[in-house]
């Protein structure tokens, strides 16, 4: 018996998910929040989905002919942009909450592994990541991708549309007729077609074809479909003319057996929604100028050694993050490896190889991996073979990441802080200054290399589209990488002045975690002679304090 073309081509991946199970000593499925925190709970209008839940419940023309389409997020519980994002994505689901008969909005968290083959099956490859799945879909070949608009007015209108094509491909009895009525048709025509219990009749007016306000008004009002009866007209309608209508778009209100309407107005509501977007927008900045995160910078100048403990490097933070970025954002990201995106995570293995970590199982894996990549630098590798490839040699080195153990320094004061993101830069700073030191007993030692070779894994693999974009925009244009890097000690200066450009860019929003304030690096509790009195960092000072911070790793005794 042959295999449907979507089973066939995803089973490879699926004993790929299998080995990754057989290969831990706890069950993949996190019921853990602090390890996998999600953005969004049952209390936002959100469908939440996961591995057990997402066929059934989206690919439903599977099972029910009843279902209805979806718009759905797939997100990354640690990616910033995604969390900032919530409130907008929020926001329209509750704001299209009249439409759950036609379309639902729902949201999977593709940074846990367990719904990694989901992610995978549906082409993420970064986040946010929001598709439109038709009604009755049966599979992900159906879905249409949607830009994450910033203003809810956006987003209804891209879903109108999506229904839109829809509605008229599959011209479903029991949606609401998109269709215009035809300019010479008549009051006494309309009613001729409307049920008699039907009493009350709404006429909706658009601008043109192209305008989907009229259709949102539509969806809006379904909820009073036993009562009144909708239908929509161009302008140039003869009972635009006919009841005075000049503003675009309008709606007029008619009972049966009246030939005056009872009630006309523009339609102004969607603008008004425009504006709460902006309106929404100023109050959150207004929280962030008025952020509590003061206080613990209070906190930290009165007791500085409380603070000061607070401040380490992990190797357990080390090795959680880094095995996630050679793992599962390399096998996330696209389907094959080759060309640059295989050159640049060899030139990544490379720098891991350095002597970083204390685990000796951990750094074989990294030896091992350089050199399969490097033995197959002219080759395709598909990703399903990367993928057995790392959990066999990860296997064979008796399984060394702690990949169910909490974070440690960059656990968050809430588990929607910090984390992947804070251990991310925390192994790059420790990478150049492992480098640095590396370079003292090398002569040809080129100090471009080793933040090249971090910013291509960046450039291919990290997930959070937005945060690539700014790093890589920051690294080759406004802060240059090769315009700041000549001399090995200059690696981890440039990194340090990066990270604090862009924890500047980033201070006050909804990702600081109000115990770790984005404030400059570092505080004066933890170097006081890095900085002079007027503020300015003394570069020698801030580089001997770098090269020993980063040094002093807090082993991992797992």
């Amino acid at each position: 018996m042959s295999l449907p073309a979507f089973t066939r081509g995803h089973l490879c991946l699926f004993f790929v998910f299998i080995l990754v199970i057989l290969s831990r000593k706890h069950t993949v499925r996190s019921f853990n929040g602090d390890l996998y925190p999600t953005i969004y709970d049952e209390n936002d209008h959100i469908v939440i989905l996961d591995e057990l839940n997402f066929n059934k419940t989206i690919f439903c023309g599977n099972y029910n002919e009843s279902c209805t389409a979806f718009v759905v997020e797939f997100y990354s519980g640690w990616c910033g942009h995604c969390r900032a994002y919530a409130s907008v994505y929020k926001r329209l689901a509750k704001d299209i909450g009249l439409w759950s008969k036609f379309v639902k909005v729902a949201a999977i968290n593709c940074a846990d592994p367990f719904n990694q083959l989901t992610c995978t099956a549906n082409d993420i490859i970064f986040y946010p990541l929001i598709k439109y799945f038709p009604r009755n879909s049966l599979d992900p070949s159906a879905a249409k991708l949607l830009p994450p608009r910033w203003s809810v007015a956006e987003m209804r209108k891209q879903i109108v549309d999506s229904l839109f094509d829809d509605f008229f491909a599959n011209k479903y009895p029991d949606w609401p007729d998109f269709n215009f009525l035809p300019s010479m048709s008549t009051l006494t025509g309309i009613w001729s077609d409307i049920p008699m219990k039907t009493n009350i009749l709404v006429l909706i007016f658009d601008e043109s074809y192209n305008s989907s306000a009229g259709a949102q008004l539509m969806l809006d009002l379904w909820q009073y479909s036993d009562r009144i009866f909708v239908k929509r007209c161009l302008k140039d309608h003869n009972l635009a003319e006919a009841n005075h209508i000049a503003d675009f778009p309008s709606l007029v209100v008619f009972r049966r057996n009246e030939t005056y309407p009872a009630f006309a107005t523009d339609i102004r509501r969607l603008l008004f929604g425009s504006l709460e977007d902006f309106l929404l927008k100023e109050d959150e900045v207004d929280d962030r100028r008025k952020s509590p995160n003061n206080q613990t910078d209070i906190f930290c100048q009165a007791n500085p050694q409380i603070c000061r403990e607070r401040f380490y490097v992990s190797e357990r933070d080390l090795l959680k993050a880094t095995r996630y970025a050679i793992f599962n954002e390399v096998t996330r990201s696209g389907k094959q490896l080759s060309g640059d995106n295989l050159t640049d995570l060899f030139k990544f293995y490379e720098v891991l190889a350095m002597p970083l970590v204390k685990s000796e199982q951990v750094r074989m894996i990294f030896k091992h991996m350089s050199e399969y990549l490097k033995e197959k630098r002219n080759e395709i590798i598909l990703m399903d073979d990367y993928a057995k490839e790392f959990l066999k040699a990860e296997n064979e080195s008796n399984n060394p990441f702690p990949i169910d153990d909490g974070w440690d320094h960059c656990a968050g004061s809430n588990s929607k802080f910090r984390g992947y993101t804070c251990a991310l830069w925390i192994t790059f700073h420790a990478l150049t200054v492992s480098a640095y030191k590396n370079s003292l007993n090398e002569s040809e030692f080129d100090p471009l290399q080793p933040l090249l070779a971090i910013r291509g894994w960046v450039n291919y693999f990290f997930g959070c589209r937005m945060c690539r974009d700014h790093f890589i925009r920051m690294t080759s244009m406004t802060f240059p990488v090769d315009g700041h890097v000549l001399r090995p000690e200059d690696m981890h200066i440039y990194l340090w002045k990066a990270h604090n450009i862009v924890n500047a860019r980033l201070k006050g929003r909804e990702t600081e975690d109000p115990k770790f304030p984005k404030n400059p690096f570092p505080p004066s509790f933890l170097c006081k002679t890095c900085a002079y009195k007027n503020g300015e960092y003394d570069l020698n000072e801030i580089s001997k304090f770098l090269v020993e911070y980063y040094s002093a790793i807090k082993p991992f005794n797992g």
